[in-house]
């Protein structure tokens, strides 16, 4: 028979340093398409982006998604490049993805697919002599302008839709880049191109096709891509791609807008989608922050001027979204009214992450504003639950997890309550009854009691409950800032510690 012990919150800190050699940083520039007073480029909410990732952020390279200019002229690749100087001459790498107006002014090619019958090809010449793709790391070219490369300890796919035939291009997809994927030993695996397989603003590339959608979004995700990168449709929103289960396949972002043209909500979710986040009539850029087998993606934005307005504008950014995964844990999506019972993963290391209960209260609802005559549809938005891995450290009983996603708003910190349950090693663990589940405040490097961050949703009385036959701990909570690291650490021996975590859990909220 297990035994229970109920263990009432304490204070606690304890130092953490939990960096991964070899990180990095890239930032996503989305589209900077013209237009009104900025007919060509716009520079002007192009050039905050641009300093805030060399002088900000200080990135290591950059993915562009696209749409560079409204028509793909000489004189916008130009001015494009007159804009992006900062980033040349700071020596940052640039990845870039052909869009559908960036290929206004290239040649048309007529051509005959096999499976989808009559199409018009774009060619390459101008996009070749003025984007210049980095020679190193290598670049292995595809058909049009798709290409894949490696770049430190991940490994990309960049699809053009415009310059090749649609059967020859999923033909690459699937038999040359996925499989070259698979077998890459990258710790991790993004996609980028312009347009959406899940649109927003207009439906997505294979929305009139769910069942092809969703076979090729299956072999993507079982090649190991965790990630799908896409602009066009000039708004911000984050979704996962579903398997009839319900299993999350991969993420697929709609990185923002820099561009002169804001776009309505016009999709609601496909079949093969569950929809987090929706952000409209914003600018903004990501940045990806990849340490390991951890991803911390954050989508900054600002209010966006009036193409009409030519006034200075002087962006507000703030912090939209926010999120961490890695390739050592778990993703779920989990829809209004469900339970998050039973979520949960499981460390490369053997430690067990278990959500217990609680039910997703969070109602978001949205309703489409399409094009006069259509139907608008409305829809709730899910939340998207990640749970990730860092080792254990001399300072905790268990692995680190990196959990979030419960949290009511995007880079919101209240949940609706939920229990964890963390597994641990009672190796050299002379009092059991003294142990709990600390959450990481990362300012300062101290541990704080899981229960001092609960928020009044949650019983401020609860109690740590332990299970010393089965090695687990478990408590309720309402709290999940993005990435907040939970553990399984000692009681503290000392009011001053105590009085160290309190001080630091005020700094937080």
């Amino acid at each position: 028979m297990k035994s229970a012990i109920t263990l009432t919150a304490a204070a606690c800190a304890l130092a953490l340093n939990t960096s991964v050699a070899d990180a990095w940083t890239m930032g996503v520039l989305t589209d900077t398409q013209g237009a009104g007073q900025y007919p060509l480029v716009s520079t002007r909410l192009m050039d905050p982006v641009v300093d805030r990732f060399v002088n900000h952020h200080q990135i290591d390279m950059l993915m562009s998604v696209g749409d560079l200019s409204d028509r793909g002229t000489q004189a916008e690749f130009d001015l494009w490049n007159q804009h992006a100087a900062p980033l040349y001459d700071a020596n940052i790498p640039m990845y870039i993805a052909r869009g559908n107006h960036d290929v206004k002014t290239e040649s048309e090619i007529p051509a005959i697919d096999p499976l989808f019958g009559p199409v018009t090809l774009r060619g390459t010449e101008l996009w070749d002599a003025n984007i210049q793709v980095p020679a190193n790391p290598t670049v292995t070219p595809g058909p049009g302008a798709s290409y894949t490369f490696a770049y430190e300890n991940t490994f990309f796919i960049n699809i053009d839709v415009y310059g090749t035939a649609p059967s020859e291009l999923i033909g690459w997809l699937t038999q040359v880049a996925l499989p070259t994927a698979a077998l890459s030993g990258a710790e991790h695996k993004f996609l980028f191109q312009h347009e959406p397989w899940f649109g927003k603003a207009r439906s997505g590339i294979l929305a009139a096709d769910p069942a092809t959608e969703l076979e090729l979004l299956t072999g993507i995700a079982q090649a190991g891509v965790s990630t799908i990168f896409v602009g066009h449709d000039h708004q911000y929103s984050r979704s996962v791609a579903l398997d009839p289960s319900g299993d999350v396949l991969l993420n697929h972002i709609v990185t923002g807008s820099n561009a002169e043209k804001y776009y309505r909500l016009e999709e609601a979710p496909g079949p093969n989608e569950g929809q987090g986040i929706q952000i409209n009539d914003r600018v903004g850029y990501s940045i990806v922050e990849i340490d390991g087998p951890l991803v911390s993606f954050t989508h900054y934005d600002s209010f966006a001027p009036s193409p009409l307005d030519t006034e200075p504008w002087t962006p507000e950014w703030t912090v939209a979204d926010r999120f961490t995964f890695a390739s050592n844990g778990d993703q779920f999506f989990v829809e209004a009214d469900a339970s998050f019972a039973g979520l949960g993963s499981t460390s490369p290391n053997g430690t067990v992450a278990t959500i217990l209960d609680g039910i997703n209260e969070t109602y978001e609802t949205l309703t489409t504003d399409p094009d006069p005559g259509e139907t608008p549809q409305t829809f709730t938005l899910g939340q998207i639950v990640n749970f990730a891995w860092i080792d254990a450290t001399d300072e905790t009983l268990s692995d680190i997890l990196v959990l979030n996603g419960l949290a009511d708003e995007a880079n919101g910190i209240a949940a609706d309550a939920y229990t964890l349950q963390l597994s641990y090693d009672d190796t050299n663990v002379s009092d059991e009854t003294a142990l709990i589940i600390a959450f990481l405040d990362e300012a300062t490097g101290q541990w704080i009691p899981a229960i001092d961050g609960n928020l009044g949703d949650a019983d401020s009385a609860a109690a740590y409950t332990i299970d010393t036959d089965a090695n687990t701990i478990s408590v309720t909570l309402d709290h999940n800032a993005p990435g907040t690291r939970f553990a399984v650490v000692p009681e503290p021996a000392t009011a001053l510690l105590a009085l160290t975590g309190l001080a630091a859990l005020a700094r937080r909220r």
